[in-house]
């Protein structure tokens, strides 16, 4: 309440002493949430940080006194002269969706001595283009398509949260709120719909740790209103969720789990994040979260805007650790304080202590060769995984203890003597153990987590192509729980937890209402009524699998027979060559995310890839690339919402579709059960009749967190 009083009232009447003023109340008040949050429990730390940032600032102010100067001459809004490709600027995330052999493309194949090789490169080639931007001494001008750079629109007279202009030079960037100081009568602030807060160099500096999960609230960063946002949720809230603990974790000291970016790109590396992250709850250990990194295709650094990324700037990773009782995360900075320089971490092969290169804890803003060198030595001081997603199924039994192992065993051998009649529906989420495990084994073994590895007190997943060490897989094929309900409940966690950041969520929904605008008037000027858009995603780039990668003619020829001769089409893609879609334009609308570029002013050229991944999955009709995992998370939140609205039928089928190959086509619009290789598509087991448990689970598994087990802030 005091906050929104000093963004409401102060502003326009205190000017820039109104951000000062915020400035030390958000001192005092995350001063007292850190002493109620951090507790007085050995070796817990102290919290260093807010989300990387040293606690004698925040939002950019220097809590000590004075403001850190933003300016806007920074802004990136990408390059105007390139082409109508949605990735114009680059937007590698495109260039993830890798796969197995798509990596061979990347640097990072089976013939590569390591994944990080490429990254390494990169990383260098980047630092060196980040150093002469910033010796050049050069402000980038503002690129942008909405308003010229002599006014700023503030203020939200409509959905989309935009009236009137004042001049630039009267508006101060502010921590949380937009200081008008020349505007005395007005009350701006980003609660009413103003531009969302920005440092010029496209990084965002609204703190994310004090958020609450469920919901969308698009106030704070620049809108749309609470209805048109909507549209993008397909989490929900279920209280009894939250509870859950794993009937794994015990009482006894903590242990930990560590583990390594993947090697390939965005989308991989998300795929590999959502199933240690399910792991780490299963397993009842805390999770060490890597350093803020240069990642794979996503270490842009255009007007110096930030390129080094932990999972939290993607993810509400904080929020979800603070409102799940199961589930605890620290930084690595915290994880190697309290244990490797406590002398508790001893190498494997010598049994003595063993402290991290150079007696550093903090590795966050590491290029690839520096991350290289942390991910050997914790190699060396953990108990490193060796399954093979592709060759076996973790299970975890209902229960702790040798009964319950051995009954999951005797589950594995009666569903090896079964088999599934051919075109037969999908297994009921609550049929028997031998069936579940039939739907989704095909022919691997079982993954045990032994005796050995739950006394292990550091258990680390690493990403190597040289040990052929990945989880390249979708976390609900690779974990196979006993308990259909602890099945169902660990579904409903990554749908409703592991969801982008809100301020990439609004960005997304500004444009898909702008794109649904722009059809109804296209409509009415047609005399059709219509508001929805389709949309498409075409992977180009050095996608390996040539069989997809076909010209625009045999796109339009695969798509025509579901697609609205005339209807606007939003395009996601790696192509620059704006001809290359000519066929296309000759039958539809055809619009790309930089046709939008006024709408998401300030957001890092890094995370367009997903903007195009959440625009495109509310279009009515999709269809992708097959083998493109960046086509598989779109087809997986279209699944989330068809579950959602109630609007697909019993086996989870979408209107979805695939360009090639043929026999292909039609695998998201009927029932296809997993079918390996995993990774080239989604299937409907991540969200098909996912609510059924809620609610059920044992009630000796809901227990409050211990405080000494509250995680840190990031």
């Amino acid at each position: 309440a005091v906050m929104n009083w000093v963004a409401i009232t102060a502003t326009g009447r205190l000017g820039s002493r109104a951000s000062h003023i915020e400035a030390y109340l958000r001192t005092f008040l995350i001063s007292d949430r850190r002493q109620s949050a951090t507790g007085t429990s050995r070796n817990r730390g102290s919290p260093r940080s807010v989300r990387g940032t040293n606690l004698e600032t925040v939002d950019g102010h220097d809590l000590r006194g004075g403001e850190r100067a933003f300016s806007r001459d920074g802004i990136d809004g990408g390059d105007s002269d390139t082409s109508d490709g949605s990735n114009a600027d680059d937007n590698s995330m495109h260039d993830d969706d890798d796969a197995t052999g798509d990596e061979v493309e990347h640097g990072g194949g089976e013939n590569d001595d390591d994944a990080d090789a490429a990254r390494v490169d990169e990383d260098e080639k980047t630092e060196k283009d980040s150093d002469n931007e910033r010796d050049s001494g050069v402000a980038r001008p503002v690129e942008f398509g909405g308003p010229p750079p002599d006014e700023v629109h503030v203020g939200a007279n409509n959905d989309l949260g935009v009236s009137a202009a004042v001049p630039a030079a009267a508006v101060n960037m502010g921590s949380s709120n937009i200081v008008a100081e020349k505007a005395q009568d007005v009350h701006l602030s980003i609660e009413e719909g103003g531009p969302p807060p920005i440092d010029g160099r496209g990084n965002s500096r609204v703190n994310h740790t004090e958020h609450s999960i469920s919901g969308l609230s698009c106030a704070r960063y620049g809108g749309p209103s609470d209805r048109i946002a909507e549209e993008m949720v397909y989490w929900q809230h279920i209280p009894s969720d939250a509870g859950f603990v794993s009937p794994l974790r015990g009482d006894g000291p903590t242990k930990y789990m560590t583990f390594e970016p993947d090697g390939g790109g965005w989308n991989n590396i998300r795929m590999a994040m959502e199933t240690v992250i399910s792991m780490a709850h299963a397993m009842g250990r805390t999770l060490v979260m890597p350093p803020e990194q240069r990642m794979y295709l996503i270490g842009k650094n255009d007007n110096q805007q930030k390129s080094t990324f932990s999972f939290a700037d993607f993810y509400h990773i904080e929020s979800m650790s603070r409102e799940h009782a199961g589930l605890d995360v620290i930084t690595m900075q915290d994880f190697l304080d309290r244990e490797a320089m406590t002398g508790s971490m001893v190498n494997r092969s010598t049994g003595l202590p063993s402290f991290p290169p150079g007696n550093r804890t903090d590795w966050n803003g590491e290029n690839g060769k520096g991350m290289k060198v942390l991910n050997e030595w914790m190699r060396t001081v953990t108990h490193v995984s060796r399954w093979n997603p592709d060759q076996c199924m973790l299970a975890f039994p209902a229960s702790p203890g040798a009964e319950a192992s051995k009954s999951l065993k005797e589950a594995y051998q009666q569903m090896r003597e079964e088999s599934i009649p051919a075109g037969m529906g999908p297994v009921p989420v609550d049929a028997p153990v031998a069936q579940r495990m039939l739907e989704v084994a095909n022919g691997r073994s079982l993954c045990m987590y032994d005796e050995e590895m739950q006394k292990s007190a550091y258990l680390h997943f690493a990403s190597s192509h040289k040990l052929g060490l990945r989880l390249l897989t979708h976390f609900y094929i690779f974990l196979f729980f006993e308990d259909y309900r602890w099945d169902t409940w660990n579904k409903r966690f990554v749908r409703d937890h592991l969801r982008y950041v809100d301020e990439i969520q609004c960005a997304a929904a500004r444009v898909v209402h702008a794109l649904r605008e722009r059809a109804r008037i296209r409509g009415t000027t047609a005399n059709v009524t219509r508001n929805f858009y389709d949309s498409l995603h075409i992977r180009r780039g050095d996608l390996a699998y040539k069989e997809v990668k076909v010209d625009g003619n045999e796109l339009y020829e695969a798509s025509k027979m579901e697609l609205i001769e005339g209807g606007t089409v939003f395009v996601a893609t790696d192509e620059k060559n704006k001809d290359f879609f000519k066929p296309l334009r000759e039958h539809y609308d055809l619009c790309f995310l930089d046709d939008f570029k006024h709408l998401f002013e300030g957001v890092n050229t890094n995370m367009y890839g997903m903007l195009d991944q959440l625009v495109a999955s509310r279009g009515r009709v999709f269809y992708g690339t097959y083998f493109s995992t960046f086509t598989g998370f779109i087809n997986r939140m279209r699944g989330y919402h068809a579950d959602r609205a109630k609007v697909h039928n019993q086996n989870g089928t979408i209107r979805s579709y695939y360009f090639l190959p043929f026999e292909k086509r039609y695998g998201m619009a009927s029932f296809m059960p997993p079918r390996p290789p995993f990774w080239t598509r989604e299937f409907p087991l991540a969200w098909r009749d996912i609510d059924k448990g809620i609610g059920e689970l044992p009630a000796a598994s809901l227990k409050k967190k211990k405080l000494s087990q509250t995680p840190v802030i990031f």
